[in-house]
């Protein structure tokens, strides 16, 4: 049903261009991948659990096709050298890793995948930055929280049972659902991991921000759903079990603010100001009152958390100086490209057990060597340009779009686990292109639909 609704959605017209029926089809294929990105998970782990270690690159073909189609028909991003500089990184990393293999004997595998989790979606943020219109961004955040509602019946479902029930099982027969405290679990949606469904809350909880900040006209979805939309938001988010969740919220709130200052349109400006404040409110009423299990449970997570860990502060400082404690430590050729993830320690070891650092930063330098500050410069280039990019564009525009995006996008460049785990990295680099489609927002000759025609269109199309 969803997928006739995207035929439906993005069949061509017998009057458009060739070039835009194109167009049209990569923006198909973008979302058949971020559809596979949230969905992924139901096929590894309920319907084809044999099958799991293929079914991790289901997406690639997709991406593949999506390159295809760019460069047969010029559609390939413009030469900037942000895309110049991550293009030719990815190259030589290539050579890198065939050294790394001949010199520190390690496993092909381990760098093909390692590769692939640092540069194959990069291209493809810059194709959906270059062919996303508002009216695409439109379609993904009604798509988004449509498909919200669904996982929020299911992740309470998944939080209610416990943590050896079939609906919280992984690929792993032997593995169980992590825990929060006792037997409550961290749910993971239809993910396979509690990760993938950190990465969505945290996604749907900006877009449904942005949703109630918007003029009513221009909200992609109508009054009851995105009413339904909002508590299917907040079901996800309060059974989570995740400190990370909560603490993204807090970033998107703060974004919603910063937006308001931003924003010139009076009206924007007191809305944006305004309802993070209610919000806040609501939502902590809510939490405390409705689901006093889940909120129980989390207070003592912070609690035994915070007596091993330290403080939530502590822990995010670490992160960064973590990069630092690195470097003098780092070799010339490091470990190998991509030794450190969940796959290269199952082809490395035959477990899935951290050979080098967890956190994102440090383990970039123990696999790459010094070439990993290269990559880290990379994510950091991007996620400058993304900001000031959303500031501007939100600015312009007076639509909160860009910088919400960015509220999520940008804590997943700086730090999150990109190279580690198949769906932060999809996530990373999808919604890398959606913020920089969004930062077209309000341009005279842009590609993208001003803010104001983004439901106008919705409702023609």
């Amino acid at each position: 049903m969803v997928f006739a609704k995207l035929k439906k959605w993005f069949a061509s017209s017998p009057a458009e261009s060739r070039e835009e029926a194109l167009r049209r089809r990569i923006v198909t294929f973008v979302f058949i991948i971020y559809l596979l990105l949230i969905f992924e998970g139901v096929l590894r782990k309920w319907l084809f659990p044999g099958f799991h270690k293929a079914l991790y690159f289901i997406r690639d073909p997709f991406v593949l096709y999506v390159y295809y189609l760019a460069l047969r028909y010029k559609m390939w991003p413009r030469w900037s050298p942000l895309f110049i500089f991550g293009i030719g990184l990815g190259a030589y990393y290539i050579v890198l890793s065939m050294v790394q293999v001949l010199a520190n004997n390690v496993n092909p595998l381990v760098c093909i995948i390692g590769w692939r989790n640092y540069f194959w979606y990069l291209p493809l943020a810059f194709i959906i930055g270059e062919q996303f219109r508002g009216r695409d961004l439109s379609r993904l955040m009604r798509l988004t929280l449509l498909v919200a509602m669904p996982i929020a019946v299911l992740v309470f479902l998944q939080f209610k049972a416990g943590p050896t029930h079939w609906l919280n099982k992984t690929f792993d027969e032997e593995a169980t659902a992590f825990v929060v405290v006792r037997d409550i679990v961290r749910t993971s949606g239809t993910f396979t991991f509690s990760a993938g469904q950190v990465m969505f809350i945290e996604s749907i909880v900006a877009m449904i921000l942005t949703l109630w900040l918007l003029p009513r006209a221009d909200r992609p979805l109508g009054p009851i759903a995105s009413i339904l939309a909002t508590g299917a938001v907040l079901v996800n988010l309060y059974v989570s079990g995740s400190r990370s969740a909560f603490f993204a919220t807090a970033i998107a709130l703060g974004a919603s603010l910063l937006s308001g200052l931003v924003m010139t349109n009076r009206e924007q400006q007191l809305r944006a100001l305004l309802l993070p404040g209610v919000i806040s409110i609501a939502g902590a009423v809510l939490y405390v009152t409705l689901f006093t299990t889940a909120f129980e449970a989390m207070v003592e997570r912070q609690e035994m958390a915070q007596a091993n860990e330290g403080s939530m502060l502590t822990r995010a400082t670490h992160i960064f100086t973590d990069l630092f404690e690195a470097i003098p430590r780092a070799t010339v050729l490091g470990a190998g490209v991509g030794a450190g993830s969940n796959a290269g320690a199952v082809l490395a070891t035959g477990a899935r057990r951290f050979t080098l650092s967890e956190n994102e930063l440090p383990r970039l330098i123990d696999e790459a060597g010094l070439s990993g500050l290269l990559y880290v410069g990379l994510r950091f280039w991007l996620f400058g340009h993304l900001f000031w990019g959303a500031v501007v564009a939100t600015n312009r525009s007076n639509n909160p779009l860009p910088l919400m995006l960015f509220s999520f996008e940008g804590i997943t460049l700086l730090v999150g686990q990109m190279t580690l785990q198949g769906t932060v990295n999809g996530y990373g680099w999808l919604f890398a292109g959606f913020c920089l489609a969004a930062n077209q927002l309000g341009l005279r000759n842009s590609r993208a639909a001003p803010a104001r025609a983004l439901a106008v269109q919705m409702r023609r199309r």
